[in-house]
């Protein structure tokens, strides 16, 4: 049997890479792997030249783009540095909502643009479009994350992931057989957490053997804390990525200790993509600029230092249909002053401020993971924030900030029927409409908080 499982790992890898030499991710990959090992000075010009083509598109073909040259006097080909770049406006989550097909390029059909929703880790749901450069380029990008986790593709892989959108594809049982099959995946939902859960999850986890491991940061940890704390097997993977929250020290800790492996952060959103990731020197997450240009901005909207934290300020480079040109996501992170030893250039960060979701106990035991709440809200345009507060142990109240014109009762009905079903009949849910959600001390919203003490802790 190993034997038969060891002959499928490699059978699936050698078919990826025929796969990924005919569709153009191997040299994307190679692309990319190229410009970490220029120095800043050779790869500022070559970002600079994506950004000019991105740029020069959206002047001709999107009206939003094409209003702020107008305004502005800006000429694509004037953007020849890093400074240049402040001279285009923010990009919020509110421009984007309202704005709407404004953003869209008159050529997004032919570019394969598909429909995309976040519920966001701000509480700010909103639709977006992402075409097949964008997509191309997320892949070889994720191909070579995955192999500074030491994972090679075809080998034994769990997700623990929590988004329901992902989560589609994985639900039948001839879709987890093509899951096995097809990539040696098993993937776990975790919006639907319990004791029994995690006991039925655990069994079927270390019996696949897994390889690598990726997942929401609180999902891996509270499977962890409930490995240590039940006394059943723990796999023992090569890497974790964890993702989607804040990777604390106390977290990274518990996940050596439990899966006896070192992880790997991964940062990023679902509106651009990859931005940093840890490689194994763990001196920080590499910034991936050939993908997404990043700033990181004080108050007064001009670059912090090295070792001081700053607004998250996002350009992806590759996708034409919507581009999002100096996205304000609502993100904190610090920028390290180190330059790491493992050969890559790139910047570094050293932390992610203010990704971190409470988890919802229900009355009867039952978990929420707090990114089910950005599902729940997901592509409901009606609701512009939201947030979650967990009282007591029967109280949950859920504060919104809805579009004009909304009816309260029927979503009402719908979202306590939701978290009835998914959650617990004994949760007293009720409402509060907000005129707007203020943010907590770090600038960010918490979508989630719960005033009990951390499951399994």
């Amino acid at each position: 049997m190993k034997a038969l499982r060891s002959l499928h790992s490699r059978l699936l890898n050698v078919g990826a890479r025929i796969s990924h030499r005919l569709d153009g991710t191997a040299a994307r990959r190679a692309e990319l792997e190229r410009f970490d090992q220029l120095s800043h000075e050779e790869q500022e010009p070559l970002a600079m030249a994506q950004f000019r083509r991105l740029l020069e598109h959206a002047f001709a073909n999107v009206p939003y783009y094409a209003d702020a040259a107008a305004q502005r006097q800006l000429r694509a080909g004037d953007f020849r540095a890093y400074a240049d770049i402040r001279e285009l406006p923010l990009l919020t989550k509110t421009i984007i909502r309202e704005q709407g097909e404004r953003l869209l390029s008159s050529d997004a059909g032919s570019r394969g643009a598909k429909k995309n929703h976040t519920g966001g880790s701000t509480g700010e749901p909103m639709t977006f479009y992402q075409d097949n450069q964008y997509r191309a380029y997320s892949q070889a990008d994720k191909v070579r994350c995955y192999e500074r986790c030491n994972f090679a593709i075809g080998q034994p892989l769990v997700f623990l992931w929590g988004s329901s959108h992902d989560s589609a594809a994985h639900k039948s049982a001839f879709q987890r057989f093509i899951d096995l099959a097809g990539r040696n995946l098993i993937w776990i939902n975790t919006f639907d957490l319990s004791e029994q859960r995690f006991r039925e999850c655990a069994r079927s986890i270390v019996a696949h053997e897994p390889v690598f491991m990726v997942g929401y940061v609180a999902a891996l940890t509270m499977y962890a804390r409930f490995l240590k704390r039940s006394g059943l097997p723990a796999p023992r993977p090569r890497g974790i990525q964890a993702s989607a929250e804040a990777l604390t020290e106390e977290d990274r800790e518990l996940l050596r200790e439990v899966f006896g492996c070192e992880p790997f952060d991964r940062y990023g959103c679902r509106e651009v993509g990859l931005i940093a990731h840890e490689c194994d020197a763990h001196r920080g997450l590499h910034l991936s600029p050939l993908c997404n240009l990043a700033e990181f901005l004080d108050t007064k909207g001009e670059p912090v230092s090295p070792g001081e934290t700053g607004r998250v300020v996002s350009t992806n480079l590759h996708n034409y249909a919507m581009p999002f040109i100096r996205y304000d996501q609502g993100d904190l992170a610090t920028v390290s002053a180190e330059q790491c030893t493992c050969g890559r250039n790139t910047t570094l960060l050293s932390r992610i401020v203010g990704r971190l979701c409470d988890t919802i106990v229900c009355p009867g035991g039952r978990l929420i993971h707090g990114g089910f709440f950005n599902n729940l809200f997901f592509g409901r345009d009606e609701v512009k924030q939201f947030q979650v507060v967990q009282e007591n142990e029967t109280d949950l109240v859920v504060r919104l900030v809805l579009a004009e014109g909304t009816e309260l009762g029927p979503l009402q009905d719908d979202l306590t029927g939701i978290l009835h079903e998914h959650g617990d009949p004994a949760l007293n849910v009720s409402f509060e409409i907000l005129d707007h959600i203020a943010t907590s001390a770090s600038g960010k919203y918490r979508i989630t908080i719960s005033k009990l003490q951390r499951p399994f802790g």
